[in-house]
């Protein structure tokens, strides 16, 4: 069977690579997600949180792509959710990477189609993880224990219902077409680079903009390590001057392939007025306390305003040595490692860097009033996405090295039949092994609760009723509302918006990441238990038709108003009511 195997690699290498990639990145996202698996079709992963918030917008976000995907993206920006408000897409991250798995979606459910996702975006982290190495002359085990980290990287697992986020393989992409087009400039690194940096922005807009913000730096980096060569060669000056034509060329194909969407989220912004409290960025900034705890010591998180954002000591420490000792061999590669590695870790301080403990004097308010688009950022401290990212390919790097060595020891032996170098070769090898064991599996990943979504069994009789009895254009109000803006008080908005995906009315309940003051007036009068005339006219102006009451977890009682409203519909749990019109 081994001499099968060895046969098959030698043969097709890459072909069997890939195939054992796959395989590990499944058995990678399985064990991450756990006890997923059994309930693949019904459960979603809200990774250390029992709460199902974040998830089930997300799979919301699944289910309106593969949709619009099917109806050829017409009314795609104007999602069923806080009516009588436009774009309301873009309110959240649009995610139309998410589009790859609506063929799931539509054959088995939408937990499936999320779930296939999640473990898609696992494996890619893995493969191109060790693709991205192997391309940078690392070996095989420091290329499979890098991998294995970054499928493992730190805040994503932790943060795994945040499927936006956990997609690191776009900025790797990236950052191996960055260091090509630096290097060699030619067509092929300018759209690796490209597809690099599309990616990553079809996966995530936020990992995208922060990407923007630390390009500069990296291209600082490169210029300030290759200046001397640049002014004495010829053939240095010449390079430089097809990495600009290059450079412009990905940054041309890149605003054609994205530029559309990005604008068009930059003016419904813009019209909505949206920007983030400056002393809510500051709870979400990192702090020194934050990078130097760590999830291997056990510690987990325990409110918002406390993050654990070391990449684990080993990996930091190899990080470290990894600059110094791959410095002389791979010189353009760890420069620009380190600069991302540095700049990701002093921005994730975020509203916390200033000349007073006040927001409102940090140099993170300053950057807002000078780069507006900057004031749409509420977690800085999700730079250390980055910050971990380069953290880890250091560690890889490494270990390498140390291996490397070790190999030249026993080729020194070799030639000079001195056997005392046998045991230095043996003793570099082991610990080179055992560095990569630990760099891959250092931060192992938390408890994964998983959360029951409305659509994962069945159609609730009062969903199909109401389905019968409108038009997709119909509004419908769902009582509960949410209490207020904490993460918890929203998964009753979430379920109401998986149930819209079965009644197809238009909602004009919502949960975002931006969430519209209009909805947040209305929210407030009907938290009352007795609603005025005014709530009512409040809600015939914006044409509601239909009130769905769940009475187990409503205090609002609408029998009392049977001049506004009639009871169409009504089971153990659920009471569908329909607005009288002015005729009636």
């Amino acid at each position: 069977m081994l001499g099968l195997f060895n046969a098959l690699y030698y043969r097709y290498p890459r072909s069997v690579s890939a195939v054992l990639l796959a395989w590990l990145g499944f058995a990678l996202a399985t064990w991450i997600t756990w006890p997923l698996l059994p309930q693949f079709e019904r459960a979603l992963p809200a990774g250390d949180s029992p709460w199902g918030t974040v998830p089930m917008l997300n799979s919301w976000i699944l289910w309106w792509n593969a949709a619009q995907l099917r109806h050829g993206f017409e009314q795609y920006w104007h999602a069923p959710i806080f009516a009588p408000e436009y774009g309301t897409l873009a309110f959240s991250e649009p995610q139309p990477a998410t589009m790859i798995a609506a063929p799931v979606v539509w054959l088995i459910s939408i937990p499936a189609g999320y779930n296939a996702y999640v473990f898609f975006s696992i494996t890619m982290n893995l493969a191109v993880g060790y693709w991205f190495l192997r391309s940078c002359r690392c070996s095989l085990f420091p290329s499979i224990a890098g991998g294995i980290a970054i499928a493992l990287h730190p805040l994503a697992i932790e943060n795994i219902e945040a499927i936006q986020l956990l997609p690191m393989w776009g900025i790797l992409i990236f950052l191996r077409g960055f260091i090509g087009l630096w290097q060699s400039p030619s067509l092929h690194n300018c759209l690796v680079l490209s597809l690099g940096f599309i990616g990553t922005t079809l996966c995530c807009i936020h990992h995208a903009f922060f990407l923007v913000i630390l390009v500069p730096v990296l291209i600082l980096g490169c210029i300030l390590n290759d200046r001397g060569a640049i002014r004495r060669e010829q053939a240095s000056n010449k390079r430089y001057r097809k990495s600009l034509v290059w450079g412009s060329l990905s940054l041309i194909l890149i605003s054609l392939a994205i530029g559309p969407m990005l604008y068009k989220m930059h003016q419904i912004h813009q019209q909505y007025d949206f920007e983030r409290d400056i002393e809510r960025v500051q709870v979400l900034s990192a702090s020194l306390s934050s990078w130097t705890t760590s999830q291997a010591l056990g510690i987990s998180l325990s409110d918002s305003s406390s993050f654990h954002l070391l990449p684990g000591w080993v990996r930091t420490c190899l990080g470290g040595l990894g600059i110094f000792i791959c410095f002389r061999r791979s010189r353009r590669l760890v420069v620009l490692l380190a600069a991302l590695v540095m700049s990701s870790f002093l921005l994730s301080f975020g509203a916390n860097i200033g000349w007073s403990n006040s927001a409102q004097n940090s140099v993170w308010n300053f950057a807002c009033e000078w780069f507006s688009p900057l004031s749409r950022v509420r977690s800085p401290y999700r730079f250390a996405y980055f910050t971990q990212l380069g953290v880890i390919l250091l560690a890889a790097i490494a270990i390498n090295q140390i291996l490397r060595t070790a190999r030249l020891s026993w080729l020194e032996m070799r030639r000079r039949g001195e056997q005392v170098l046998q045991i230095r070769y043996l003793g570099l090898q082991a610990l080179g092994l055992f560095l990569a064991i630990i760099v891959a599996v250092e931060i192992l990943p938390p408890q994964c609760y998983l959360t029951q979504p409305p659509l994962a069994e069945f159609t609730p009789d009062w969903a199909y009723f109401l389905r019968t009895q409108s038009t997709p254009e119909d509004r419908v109000l769902c009582l509960p509302v949410a209490k207020d803006a904490a993460e918890i008080s929203h998964e009753i908005s979430t379920k109401w918006m998986l149930y819209g995906a079965q009644h197809s009315c238009v909602l004009l309940n919502g949960y975002s990441g931006f969430i519209p003051k209009p909805w947040i007036d209305l929210r407030k009068q009907l938290h009352q238990k007795e609603w005025p005339q005014a709530t009512f006219d409040r809600l015939r102006a914006i044409e509601t038709k239909f009130v769905v009451v769940r009475r187990d977890l409503s205090d609002v009682d609408l029998s009392q108003y049977v001049e506004q409203v009639e009871q169409i519909f009504q089971d153990e749990r659920y009471e569908v009511w329909r607005f009288i019109t002015r005729d009636e």
